[in-house]
C-alpha cells in the first residue's frame, strides 16, 4: 500500500481534515475484499500512527462517478486501440478522509431550494439560532432534508390535499372517517410546519423530503385518543417519530382545572411508554395550561401526585420528549398568562420552541396562517428536528437513534431562554450545534446479540431468546476476557452457560459489542431473571443487578466482557432464564422492564427492535434418571404464558432435534389442553388425575394445539424426554423448542437443551 496526501492538505491537526489517496498492491487488493472499509482503515492507521490518535478514518473507492464495470470496459477499449497501453487496475485506488474529533458529514448538492418558495422568509423558526432551529443548515447535509425520517401525527383531522401538502403524499395509518366532521385547521397547520413541499408556493417544511402519516382520533370510540395511539404504534417501526397533538384536562393540587400533557392519564402514559419501549420516538405537546408541571396533578378524582416532577419519588417516565413554548422574539421567554393562553413549564419539559407567530398551512383565506401557536405549534418544530436527527443518523451512520438518545441529544447545544431558572423550558433545538458538535455524528451503538451472527440491526422474524452473550457459570472465571472475549475462540459459542443449581451462587457475565463511531463510556448491563417460560412477561422479571464494564467498550465490534455479577439462586427455582439490557453514557438503555400489560406481539417487538436488549430463554434439561432397559430420562419444567393485555388466541408448537429413537411427552394440566383444543389419546389422563401426557415429535414439528389463553394465565407444564443410552454424542447439541404464535407470528419460545449425561 502507498498513501499520498492530496495537494493543498497538511497533516491532520486539531479539527482539520486530511485526504489520502491509497494504492493497493495486487496481494493487498485481494485481501481487502472481505471487509474493505475496516481493512483499509486499519492499513491507514498502521501507516500513519503519528497523528491518528482519536481520528476517524473514512474510506471509499477513489472513482465513484463511473461504475467499476464501466471503468473496466474503458481499460479494455484502450488496450484494443493502443497496443503499447499497459492495463491498470483502477479498482485498487481508494480515497481516505481522516477527521479529528468528528465525522465530517457530507455536504451533497442542495436538495431543498427555499428561495423560490415565496413565503419561506416568514418561517423564522427555520433560521439560525438563537431565533430558530437552523433547518436551513441541516438541509445542506446528507439526510438533513428528512429523506430518511418518518413521522406519524396523532390528532383529529387534516386537509391532506392542501396545495402545499398534496405532493407530500401524507397517508393515514388506517382508514379515516368517511364523514370528516372535525376541524381540519389545527392538523393542517401542524403538518405544514413539517411537510410543506419544496415547490414555488407558500413555505417549506422542516423535513420536506420526509415521510408523513396521520392517525386519526375518531369520535364514537370509547377512547379515540388511545385507539389512535395504538393504531400508530401498530403501523410504526424502530426509529420513527410519533407526534401527540392532544392535551387533556386534569386538576392541580388545589383542585383547579388545568390543561396537561396526555401522559398524566394512566392509559396514555402506558401507551406512550410502550411506544418508546419499541424504539418509537414520541414527541408530546406539554399543554397550554400555564401550569408548573413540577406540582401535583390529579386525574379522575384520584389523589394528586407529582408524576411529572423528575425530582419527586412519584415521577414516572414515559420516555417521551415533552415540549413547551416560548416567544418568537429573541431572547426567547416563557409566555405567562391564564389557563390556555400560556405554556406549561417545569423540569419535565425537555425542549421548547415557538408558541406564537408561526407561519404554516391553513384551510381558509389564502391557504396559510401567520398566527399558529401554542405547544401545538412548538411540538411540530421539535418533531421536525427529531426527524432530521434520525434521517442524518441513518444516512451517515447506518442506524437509527433510540428514543432516549434522541431525547438527550436534541437539547444539546440548544438555545436557552432569557431566564432558564424562571422559564423552566429546557432549550430550543439547534440543528447546527447537534450536527457539528460531535454528538449526532459520533454516538456509540452498544448491542448484545440475540443470536450468533446478530450484527446489531433491528431484527424481523422470531425471537429465539438464545443470546450467546448472556453467560451464567457455576464458578467464577479466572480471566473472563481471555475465556469469553475477543480472541478466545468462544466468540460465537452459544453453549457457554452451565446449568443453574437451586440455592447456589452463580456468576454472570455479559458480552457486548459497539458498532457505533466512538467508544461506549460507562457501559453497563442490567440483568433480570424469571422462570423458564414461553413468553417473558415483564410482570415476572426480577432484578439480578448491574454488570459493569471496567473499560469503555471500543468501536469496531470488539467483543467485550463485563465484570462479574453474582446471583444467588433461590432454593425453589430450578429453571431460571435471563434478560440483559445494555446501555452507556451516550447510548442510554431503554426504560426497563417494558410496560406491564404489553401484548405478546409488542413484547416480541421490544426484544427484536432494541439491539441492546437480549434474552437467554434456554435451559439444560435436568433430573436425569436411568432406566434398566438402557434409556436416559430427562425432565424439565416450563411455563405456558398467556398475554398480559387481553385474552389472546395462541398456537402452541414444538420442534424437536433429538436422537433417533427418542420419545417426548408434554405433561400439561387439563385446563390447558381444553383451552388449546389439544386432542388426547386414550390413556393420556391417569385415573383421577388432572394432567394429560401429550406425545410430541422428537425429530420435527408438532402442532400441539390452538386456542384462547386467558389474560395473565400462567400454566406450568413438564417435558419428559427418553433418549436411548449412548445416543447423546459428546459435543452434540440436542434440543426441544416450545413456541407460541399469534396469527402465524412467533412471539415467544422456551428452549431446552440436552447433552451427554
Amino acid at each position: 500500500m502507498s498513501t499520498t496526501t492530496t495537494p493543498g492538505n497538511e497533516p491532520l491537526l486539531g479539527d482539520e481534515t486530511t485526504k489520502l489517496s491509497i494504492k493497493l498492491t495486487d496481494s493487498t487488493f485481494q485481501r481487502h475484499r472481505g471487509e474493505p472499509t475496516q481493512f483499509l482503515a486499519g492499513l491507514v492507521r498502521t501507516a500513519n500512527p503519528q497523528f491518528l490518535e482519536g481520528v476517524e478514518v473514512l474510506v471509499e473507492p477513489a472513482i465513484t462517478s463511473v461504475s467499476a464495470d464501466e471503468v473496466d470496459a474503458l481499460v479494455v477499449k484502450a488496450t484494443e486501440l493502443d497496443p503499447a497501453y499497459i492495463p491498470v487496475n483502477f479498482s485498487s485506488w481508494f480515497s481516505a478522509v481522516l477527521v479529528a474529533q468528528g465525522i465530517a458529514l457530507a455536504s451533497p448538492p442542495a436538495t431543498v431550494f427555499p428561495d423560490d418558495d415565496p413565503d419561506s422568509s416568514k418561517e423564522g423558526y427555520l433560521n439560525t439560532a438563537p431565533q430558530g432551529i437552523d433547518s436551513r443548515y441541516a438541509w445542506t447535509k446528507t439526510g438533513g432534508d428528512g429523506v430518511n425520517g418518518s413521522i406519524v401525527d396523532v390528532e383529529w383531522d387534516w386537509l391532506l390535499d392542501h396545495p402545499d401538502l398534496v405532493a407530500a403524499n401524507i397517508a393515514p395509518v388506517e382508514p379515516p372517517l368517511e364523514v370528516a366532521d372535525f376541524d381540519k385547521s389545527h392538523g393542517t397547520a401542524v403538518l405544514g410546519e413539517m411537510f410543506m413541499v419544496d415547490n414555488t408556493i407558500g413555505g417549506v417544511g422542516i423535513v420536506p423530503k420526509g415521510r408523513g402519516r396521520v392517525s386519526q382520533i375518531k369520535r364514537g370510540r370509547a377512547d379515540g385518543v388511545l385507539d389512535a395511539i395504538f393504531a400508530a404504534i401498530k403501523a410504526m417501526e424502530f426509529g420513527e417519530i410519533m407526534l401527540i397533538e392532544v392535551q387533556v384536562g386534569a386538576t392541580n393540587g388545589q383542585g383547579e382545572g388545568r390543561w396537561y400533557p396526555v401522559e398524566v392519564y394512566d392509559q396514555y402514559y402506558n401507551s406512550l411508554r410502550l411506544a418508546t419501549a419499541l424504539g418509537i420516538t414520541v414527541v408530546e405537546a406539554g399543554g397550554n395550561g400555564g401550569t408548573d408541571l413540577d406540582g401535583p396533578v390529579s386525574t379522575n378524582g384520584a389523589v394528586a401526585r407529582s408524576i411529572l416532577n423528575r425530582n419527586h419519588p412519584d415521577f414516572r417516565d414515559s420516555g417521551a420528549i415533552v415540549v413547551g413554548g416560548s416567544t418568537s422574539s429573541v431572547p426567547h421567554r416563557r409566555i405567562a398568562g391564564g389557563n390556555g393562553s400560556a405554556t406549561n413549564y417545569g423540569n419535565r419539559i425537555d425542549v421548547y420552541s415557538w408558541f406564537e407567530n408561526i407561519f404554516t398551512t391553513a384551510i381558509d383565506g389564502d391557504g396559510y396562517t401567520r398566527g399558529f401557536g401554542g405547544t401545538s405549534g412548538a411540538s411540530p418544530i421539535v418533531t421536525g428536528a427529531a426527524a432530521v436527527m434520525q434521517s442524518i443518523a441513518q444516512a451517515n451512520l447506518g442506524f437509527n437513534l433510540t428514543p432516549l438518545q434522541v431525547r438527550r441529544l436534541i437539547g444539546i447545544s440548544g438555545t436557552s431562554t432569557f431566564d432558564p431558572a424562571f422559564d423552566k423550558l429546557g432549550t430550543q433545538p439547534n440543528l447546527r450545534g447537534i450536527i457539528d458538535g460531535q454528538y449526532l455524528n459520533l454516538p456509540p451503538d452498544l448491542y448484545v446479540r440475540d443470536v450468533v451472527g446478530d450484527d446489531g440491526s433491528p431484527r424481523s422474524g422470531a425471537v429465539t431468546y438464545t443470546s450467546p452473550d448472556i453467560i451464567v457459570r457455576q464458578a467464577q472465571a479466572a480471566n473472563p476476557a481471555a475465556q469469553f472475549g475477543a480472541g478466545s475462540g468462544t466468540e460465537n459459542s452459544d453453549t457457554l452457560s452451565q446449568p443453574t443449581r437451586p440455592g447456589q451462587t452463580h456468576f454472570v457475565y455479559i458480552r457486548a459489542r459497539n458498532r457505533g463511531a466512538t467508544a461506549a463510556q460507562d457501559a453497563f448491563t442490567d440483568v433480570y431473571w424469571t422462570r423458564l417460560s414461553t413468553i417473558l412477561a415483564p410482570e415476572t422479571w426480577q432484578r439480578v443487578g448491574r454488570a459493569t464494564f471496567s473499560a469503555a467498550v471500543p468501536t469496531g465490534n470488539v467483543l467485550t466482557v463485563s465484570d462479574v455479577l453474582r446471583w444467588q439462586a433461590p432454593a425453589e427455582i430450578v429453571d431460571p432464564v435471563f434478560i440483559a439490557v445494555a446501555g452507556s453514557r451516550e447510548d442510554p438503555a431503554p426504560l426497563t422492564p417494558p410496560p406491564q400489560g404489553s401484548s405478546a406481539v409488542d413484547l416480541s417487538r421490544f426484544f427484536r427492535q432494541n439491539n441492546n436488549v437480549a434474552g437467554r430463554n434456554v435451559q439444560v434439561a435436568g433430573s436425569v434418571e436411568a432406566k434398566e432397559e438402557g434409556t436416559d430420562v430427562f425432565k424439565s419444567a416450563f411455563i405456558v404464558q398467556g398475554a398480559a393485555d387481553t385474552n389472546t388466541r395462541f398456537a402452541l408448537k414444538t420442534r424437536g432435534q433429538l436422537p433417533l429413537g427418542s420419545k417426548v411427552l408434554m405433561r400439561a394440566p387439563l385446563d390447558l389442553t381444553r383451552a388449546l383444543g389439544i386432542p388426547l389419546r386414550p390413556g393420556a389422563v391417569a385415573e383421577g388425575g388432572n394432567t394429560a401426557d401429550i406425545p410430541l415429535n422428537p425429530l420435527a414439528l408438532t402442532d400441539v394445539g390452538e386456542g384462547v389463553l386467558a389474560k395473565d394465565s400462567s400454566t406450568e407444564c413438564e417435558l419428559v424426554v427418553e433418549v436411548p443410552r449412548g445416543k447423546l454424542l459428546e459435543g452434540g447439541i440436542y434440543s426441544l423448542v416450545v413456541s407460541q404464535e399469534v396469527g402465524g407470528e412467533e412471539v415467544g419460545r422456551a428452549t431446552i437443551l440436552f447433552g451427554k449425561p
